[in-house]
């Protein structure tokens, strides 16, 4: 029997993470076969007690899958009531946005960039690359400054040369840039959440990771985000 808890804006929440999940694609400097695999990322969130939101009940982790030219990020609610996926075909630049809420299923594709970014509240990014580095997951990462607006404090962002992706950032608001992000922030909703990359294994991924089931309802940007706010409104978690 599932418990009722007071309602949170999960689902905005999910999308926002979903946007840098493509982000990545993995390459290890320790595998010659380095191009099929998953990379995990731990979940954090800034000041979220703050607003009494019960953490525990949040995702934790997302795990993006790659294989190939393919991108496919997936999360899960704590309790299953819905689940999240962003499959991006690099060589095409195209998006797809799968939603399952309960029975409900909606799909949102598009080659245009902004239309994704319209769930992000960083639309205006600029970076300041520092040069400095750090190892995250047993990669060379460099750090640059971002500031999602004008007048932004800097967030401090993580990314990988050593990981070749062509455009791998072109869906999120970090498409300035040139790398695989292993660490960064996103707010959404006023949900303010820090990823890092905490694993990246090689091997064999599933076709079925990506495929997009036809008993999916194709809906436009606007109408899916109107379906998650409606959600994460009318329901607790």
């Amino acid at each position: 029997m599932l418990t009722r808890y007071r309602r949170l804006d999960t689902l905005p929440l999910l999308i926002s993470f979903s946007f840098f999940i493509l982000l990545f694609e993995s390459c290890s400097k320790f595998s010659k076969n380095n191009n099929e695999g998953f990379i995990e990322y731990d979940i954090s969130y800034v000041d979220f007690e703050k607003q009494n939101n019960p953490v525990n009940l949040m995702p934790q982790t997302m795990v993006m899958y790659f294989k190939g030219n393919r991108v496919v990020s997936k999360i899960e609610s704590i309790f299953s009531f819905f689940t999240f996926s962003q499959l991006y075909q690099l060589d095409k630049g195209e998006t797809t946005l799968l939603l399952k809420i309960m029975d409900k299923k909606f799909k949102f594709t598009s080659v245009n960039a902004q239309e994704v970014l319209k769930f992000s509240d960083f639309k205006e990014m600029q970076v300041d690359l520092q040069g400095l580095t750090k190892e995250i997951a047993g990669f060379k990462c460099k750090k640059a400054l971002a500031f999602p607006y004008k007048g932004a404090p800097p967030i401090e962002v993580y990314y990988t040369d050593e990981i070749k992706v062509s455009d791998s950032n072109r869906s999120n608001p970090y498409h300035l840039i040139d790398g695989m992000l292993m660490q960064f922030e996103i707010k959404m909703n006023n949900i303010h959440m820090r990823l890092k990359a905490n694993k990246v294994r090689f091997g064999k991924v599933s076709e079925k990771e990506f495929v997009v089931p036809s008993e999916f309802k194709s809906v436009t940007v606007d109408e899916m985000k109107k379906q998650l706010y409606a959600f994460s409104g009318e329901n607790s978690f």
